[in-house]
């Protein structure tokens, strides 16, 4: 636990959770790296990140 949580409990409360549920909600959508990778909408939406948010740089670790 970080320090920040410890000065902020109610910081914890709030951050923590957020990430597992998360994690819970996309494992119904997509419950392996396959089917990620075979959703053709998410693909394209990434695509469109990596070429306007990061222009295109291969060091941004887009388009592997």
């Amino acid at each position: 636990v970080s320090q920040v949580y410890l000065r902020c409990p109610q910081v914890y409360l709030r951050c923590v959770p957020v990430p597992r549920y998360v994690s819970g909600v996309l494992s119904l959508y997509y419950p392996c790296d396959a089917a990620v990778q075979q959703d053709p909408e998410l693909q394209a939406w990434v695509r469109e990140i990596f070429r306007r948010g990061f222009l295109g740089r291969r060091r941004s670790g887009g388009d592997r």
